[in-house]
């Protein structure tokens, strides 16, 4: 996918990378460059594809890592340990 159709799917989802940079408490620089995949950062990713409802290989398919990247669930349960305050998958679908 390429970085404005990822815009573009936030803004449909009712958010922007600002509000995902404020929610993880990382810069709004981390998050775009995530988004123009620069940066592999699995919990910015993890963030971005809760927001837009879809899976970490179907926005960067040719991610280098993919083989440390579980399916989302095991990231999101990671994440939960870490930041019990972040939105579940679910929570961000409604």
């Amino acid at each position: 996918m390429k970085p404005i159709e990822i815009r573009g799917h936030l803004l449909l989802a009712g958010t922007n990378a600002t509000e995902i940079s404020r929610q993880l408490g990382v810069s709004r620089q981390a998050v775009h460059q995530t988004i123009n995949n620069l940066n592999a950062s699995p919990r910015i990713r993890l963030a971005i594809v809760q927001a837009i409802g879809k899976q970490v290989l179907e926005i960067w398919p040719n991610t280098k890592t993919q083989s440390i990247l579980p399916e989302n669930k095991d990231v999101e349960q990671a994440l939960r340990q870490q930041r019990p305050e972040l939105p579940s998958h679910e929570e961000g679908m409604k």
